[in-house]
């Protein structure tokens, strides 16, 4: 037994009778098919300006300004960086580049003009996108460049001297649309940052053929339809985002997003539109379902909630199961390098399979792997693969990873890739008998305490069963004599109290000695989010923990 756990789903590309996957032969040719029932119904919905752009109008409209870039010298493999947070300009923008054989790169419109600039010169786009609230760092960006770069203006009163405006490039009659023979194996598509959290953000190029498999694998039974509008809870920038616009097409289904994610408005944008379907980081989740405690408003349109980009901790599922017993709960198990791996299929209110481990912590799944995904498990310390119900470090070998990294000058960086081809995901998990995905934890957040392992999404998940704690973060901070001692940072729900006592006690009862809160409890005000909207562990380490010494 070699040890190497693959899905157990058909992969049905072959029924696409399409070796060369791009996005026009795709996903446009689907949304073609179906254009006379979906033509009228919004692709792209911006929950904060009330903008939409209708499927009937997406080619068309892409191909005005495929063809108003080509006569200003875009050619293939050239590519632009988009510095702004626009939902539908932006997106179509991004739409007519890879159908004329470019590729695009999104950035957080946070990050400095210094960041944006090395991004810049990695890929040295052609145009650069800004909006209103981008175009002074756009300005300040373009001074530290040493190429030329053109400005695409998006926004009605929005002039800039030398730019080009996006409504221009919209007028574009088409004629100049060069059709172009893309290779979808080798083109780049997309080039996504990684969080960043390490250091700079890596540039992850992925290929037409890398996203489009992801649904092409499913060809003729695809767990989702024309029917599962959604209200996605993530950033523009993000590979979740772009997947999402890509599949959308391909599938007839509506995607609301608020382009730049901001959870206080989040109730109000869920309930003027009432998607069907919502998604969600499991840190802004767990935020929304401690929300649902405590206000009347009425969910119960929500059909289905999808967790991903994280680890759901099984009292947010108990949580939510309680205030909306008849959504579906799914996961999705993916990443900016892999895309796919594992996900849930749960419908019509089918509960989510929660597992008891023999140390009887309680993990959600992560579901089954997508077809010709395969994992392996290896131990933390000697490499050695192992078998199911087994905790290691995940592996992934797939036709959905990425090309390789931006390396220095633009070039492509595989290393990241080993000689077989499996790419190591810097994540905790396990395969159970039944052939589901439990991911635990990074393996970056796990510590040692007195040469025991310790991870923190475990001692969360029981801190946030306290009815008075909102969100948590546990760190190992260092200790002389014990290596690491776990704290946890509580924000406390308004309004309510709880005691540093009161929560060890919690701890305490349900887990061994290595793992009690030896390190306290520090109560917060707020918990920082990175560039992505998820938990920012790092930041909680620089603002309250840079004074523990080893």
């Amino acid at each position: 037994m070699d040890k190497i756990f693959r899905s157990e789903i058909s992969d049905n590309s072959h029924l696409c009778e399409l070796e060369n996957l791009t996005i026009a032969n795709y996903a446009l040719q689907r949304l073609k098919s179906r254009i006379e029932v979906l033509g009228d119904k919004p692709w792209l919905v911006d929950t904060v300006k009330g903008k939409e752009i209708l499927f009937k109008d997406v080619e068309c409209r892409a191909r005005s300004v495929g063809s108003a870039l080509s006569r200003r010298g875009f050619a293939k493999g050239d590519s632009v960086q988009i510095v702004s947070s626009d939902v539908v300009d932006a997106t179509l923008l991004q739409t007519a580049v890879w159908l004329i054989g470019g590729f695009t790169r999104n950035c957080c419109t946070d990050d400095s003009p210094e960041e944006i600039a090395r991004q810049m010169k990695q890929i040295e786009c052609k145009f650069v996108v800004a909006d209103k609230e981008t175009m002074q760092k756009v300005t300040d960006v373009l001074k530290l460049l040493d190429f030329k770069c053109s400005v695409i203006t998006i926004g009605d009163n929005l002039s800039v001297k030398n730019s080009v405006k996006f409504t221009d490039l919209i007028s574009d009659d088409g004629s100049a649309f060069p059709e172009t023979e893309i290779d979808g194996r080798e083109d780049a598509i997309l080039v996504c940052n990684t969080s960043g959290s390490t250091g700079h953000p890596k540039g992850v190029v992925h290929t037409h053929h890398s996203i489009l498999s992801t649904v092409a694998v499913f060809e003729g039974n695809l767990p989702i339809d024309a029917k599962s509008d959604v209200f996605l809870c993530t950033n523009t920038f993000t590979i979740s985002y772009a997947w999402m616009c890509i599949v959308s097409l391909a599938i007839g289904f509506s995607v609301h997003t608020m382009g730049k994610f901001k959870k206080e408005l989040l109730l109000e944008h869920l309930l003027k539109y009432r998607t069907p379907n919502v998604s969600f980081y499991p840190y802004i989740g767990s935020w929304f379902v401690r929300i649902l405690e405590t206000t009347k408003h009425d969910f119960s349109f929500i059909k289905e909630i999808s967790f991903g980009g994280g680890v759901l901790d099984t009292t947010t599922f108990h949580i939510l199961k309680k205030y909306l017993p008849n959504v579906a709960i799914n996961q999705t198990y993916a990443s900016t390098e892999c895309l796919g791996i594992a996900k849930t299929f749960n419908k019509d209110g089918k509960k989510l399979n929660i597992k008891i481990t023999p140390e009887g912590e309680s993990l959600a799944s992560n579901g089954f792997l997508f077809p010709s995904v395969e994992v392996k498990i290896a131990d933390f310390d000697t490499g050695e693969l192992l078998d199911e119900n087994q905790l290691g470090k995940l592996y992934v070998r797939s036709k959905f990873l990425l090309k390789g990294y931006l390396g220095v000058n633009g070039k492509m960086d595989r290393s990241c890739l080993d000689a077989e081809g499996w790419f190591d995901t810097g994540d905790m998990a396990f395969v159970d008998e039944e052939g589901e995905l439990f991911v635990r934890e990074r393996v970056s957040f796990m510590f040692v305490y007195i040469n025991r392992r310790v991870i923190p999404s475990e001692i969360e998940a029981l801190l946030l069963e306290h009815p008075a704690v909102q969100m948590v973060c546990v760190l190992g901070v260092p200790h002389v004599d014990t290596n690491y001692q776990a704290t946890a940072f509580v924000v406390l729900k308004r309004g309510k109290l709880a005691t540093e006592d009161e929560l060890k006690r919690i701890v305490a009862r349900k887990l061994p000695e290595h793992k009690h809160l030896h390190g306290g409890v520090q109560f917060v005000e707020s918990l920082p989010e990175n560039r992505g909207g998820k938990l920012d562990r790092i930041a909680v380490w620089k603002k309250h923990c840079h004074r523990f010494q080893a």
